[in-house]
C-alpha cells in the first residue's frame, strides 16, 4: 500500500491549537472549560496520533486488520469535528451576545451551603464506602491490599463486573469538595487550613483510581478539584509554572496505565518507584510516542475500521447510536429490548459485544460518524459547540443543583469525549443523582439540628433573652450605618 499523507491530521492540529488560543485566550478557568479539553482531547485522537502513526508505519487494529484503507477518511472525520465545533462555538457566543440585553443574569446567592470541614467528612464518608464495597466485591480486605500492589487480572475482572457508580464513588467525593470549595469562596477568602483540607482530601481521592490503574475515573476527580479552586481566578492568565506542571501531570497520567497494567510491575515497587523506573527507561519521547499511539487514542483506528466497512458489512445507525443508544443505556441488559447500537456495531464487526471479544470506543465523532456519517459529523459537533459555548457564563452564575450539574459534566468531559459518550452521559448522570441525594441529606440533617438548637434555646428563656440581648447589640442604632463597610 501507499504510504498515507499526514497532511489533514496536520491541518487538524494546527486548527486545533488556534481554536484554544483563541477560545481561552490563555485565561486559567477556560483552559480547563469543556470546550479546551475537547479541543486537546481531538487534537490527540485526530491529530497527533495519526501523524504518528505514518512517522511509525503503524496501522494495526484488532483482529489483526489494518486500516490503512481508512485512513483518510478518519482523518476527514477529525478535521470536520474541530473545524465544526469551533463553528458552533463561535455561532453560540454570537448568538448569545446577541441575546444578552434582553436577559436579566442574577448573581448566585452568597450563601456557603457546606463548610469545608462538613464537605470533608462528607468526602470522607464517600471513600469509606468505597473501600467496603470493593472489599466486598472482591472477597475481602485482602483484595484492596492486592489492588494497591498492582493491578492484576482477578482485580481488572472484578471491576469489569460491579455496576460503574462503584468505582466512582472517589469522583463523588471530589465534586463535594470542588462544591463546597465554590460556595465558601463566594461568601469569603479561604482560609489557609481550609485549603490545605482540600488538597489533602482532594489527593485522598485520586488514590483509589490509581490503584484500578485507569484514568477513567482519575480524571474526572483531578478536572472537578481544578474547577472548584479556580473560579475565584477564572479569568487571570496561565502562568509559566502553571504551565511546566501540566505538563509533567500529563506525563504522570501518561504513565500511570503502563506501571499499574496486568503483569507490569514486579518485586516490591510501589506506585512512584513503578512510575519513575518507566520514565527512566522511555525518557520523554518514549512516554509521548506510547501514549499516542496506545488505546488511549486508538479511536482514529476505529473510525478508518468503520469508515471502509459502513453502509456494506456494517449498517448505518440512523439515530440508534445517539438517540437509540440514550434510551436503551439505562436499561438494564436482562430488560432491554435488543443490543445497544454500539454492542451492535461490535457484533457486526467482530463477532461479539465488548468484553466478549474487543471493546474499542468510538468517541463522539466516531458516534456522529457511524451513525449518519460525515453530515453526522458536521451537524452534531456544530451542536456540541453551541453547548459549550454556555457552559462558562452558566457555571460561574450557577448554585445548588445546577452547581452540582455542570460541575459534573465538565469532569466527565475527558471520558464522554473520547469514549462511549452515552454509556460516559449516563455514569455522569447517576453521580449526579448521588451527589443531590448528598445535599439533600446534609441539608435535611442541618435543618434538623438548627430546629433542635431553636427548641432548645426557647426552652432556656434565660438563654432566649441573652441571644435576643446579643443580637440587638449587632444592630445599629442609626439605620443609615446598615450595609455600611466602615
Amino acid at each position: 500500500m501507499d504510504a498515507q499523507s499526514p497532511i489533514l491530521p496536520w491541518i487538524t492540529l494546527t486548527i486545533g491549537i488556534g481554536g484554544i488560543l483563541l477560545v481561552t485566550r490563555l485565561r486559567r478557568g477556560s483552559l480547563v472549560s469543556p470546550m479546551s479539553i475537547t479541543l486537546v482531547m481531538l487534537i490527540a485522537i485526530f491529530g497527533v496520533r495519526p501523524i504518528m502513526m505514518v512517522a511509525n508505519d503503524r496501522y494495526n487494529f484488532y483482529g489483526g486488520n489494518n486500516i490503512q484503507d481508512g485512513y483518510q477518511t478518519a482523518a476527514w472525520v477529525g478535521s470536520l469535528s474541530v473545524v465544526f465545533l469551533l463553528f458552533g462555538y463561535f455561532l453560540g457566543t454570537i448568538t448569545k451576545r446577541s441575546q444578552a440585553p434582553a436577559e436579566s443574569i442574577s448573581p448566585p446567592p452568597a450563601v456557603a451551603e457546606f463548610s469545608m470541614a462538613r464537605a470533608a467528612s462528607v468526602a470522607l464518608a464517600v471513600l469509606g464506602a468505597w473501600i467496603i464495597l470493593m472489599a466486598i466485591s472482591g472477597g475481602g480486605f485482602s483484595y484492596l491490599v492486592l489492588l494497591f500492589e498492582g493491578r492484576g487480572a482477578g482485580g481488572e475482572t472484578t471491576v469489569a463486573g460491579m455496576p460503574a457508580l462503584v468505582p466512582a464513588l472517589p469522583v463523588v467525593a471530589g465534586i463535594v469538595m470542588a462544591f463546597a470549595r465554590i460556595g465558601l469562596q463566594r461568601v469569603r477568602r479561604i482560609t489557609g487550613l481550609e485549603s490545605l483540607l482540600y488538597w489533602i482530601v482532594i489527593a485522598l481521592t485520586v488514590i483509589p483510581p490509581s490503584a484500578l490503574g485507569s484514568r477513567r475515573f482519575l480524571l474526572p476527580s483531578l478536572i472537578a478539584a481544578v474547577l472548584g479552586a479556580l473560579p475565584g481566578s477564572w479569568f487571570r492568565l496561565v502562568t509559566w509554572r502553571m504551565a511546566g506542571l501540566a505538563f509533567v501531570g500529563f506525563l504522570a497520567l501518561s504513565i500511570i496505565p503502563f506501571v499499574r497494567s496486568s503483569g507490569s510491575r514486579t518485586g516490591d515497587a510501589d506506585l512512584l518507584t513503578a512510575m519513575g523506573d518507566y520514565f527512566s527507561t522511555e525518557g520523554i519521547g518514549g512516554t509521548l510516542d506510547n501514549f499516542f499511539l496506545s488505546y488511549d487514542t486508538e479511536m482514529f483506528n476505529y473510525v478508518a475500521f468503520l469508515a471502509t466497512r459502513l453502509g456494506a458489512s456494517i449498517e448505518y445507525g440512523y439515530g440508534r447510536g445517539t438517540i437509540g443508544e440514550a434510551i436503551l443505556t439505562p436499561i438494564p441488559a436482562a430488560l432491554a429490548p435488543g443490543e445497544r447500537w454500539s454492542n451492535e456495531i461490535l457484533i457486526q464487526a467482530f463477532g461479539g459485544t465488548c468484553g466478549v471479544l474487543y471493546c474499542p470506543v468510538p468517541s463522539t465523532s466516531g458516534i456522529f460518524f457511524y451513525d449518519f456519517g460525515l453530515p453526522g459529523v458536521v451537524l452534531g459537533m456544530t451542536l456540541v459547540g453551541i453547548l459549550m459555548s454556555r457552559f462558562e457564563e452558566n457555571f460561574l452564575n450557577a448554585s445548588g443543583i445546577k452547581l452540582i450539574a455542570l460541575l459534573t459534566l465538565a469532569s466527565f468531559v475527558p471520558q464522554i469525549v473520547r469514549g462511549n459518550s452515552i454509556a460516559q452521559l449516563w455514569i455522569a448522570t447517576q453521580v449526579i443523582v448521588v451527589l443531590i441525594a448528598i445535599r439533600w441529606i446534609t441539608r435535611k440533617g442541618s435543618r434538623a439540628r438548627r430546629s433542635a438548637q431553636d427548641q432548645a434555646i426557647r426552652s432556656d428563656p434565660a438563654h432566649l433573652c441573652e441571644t435576643e440581648v446579643s443580637r440587638h447589640s449587632l444592630i445599629p442604632n442609626d439605620r443609615s450605618q446598615i450595609g455600611s463597610t466602615k
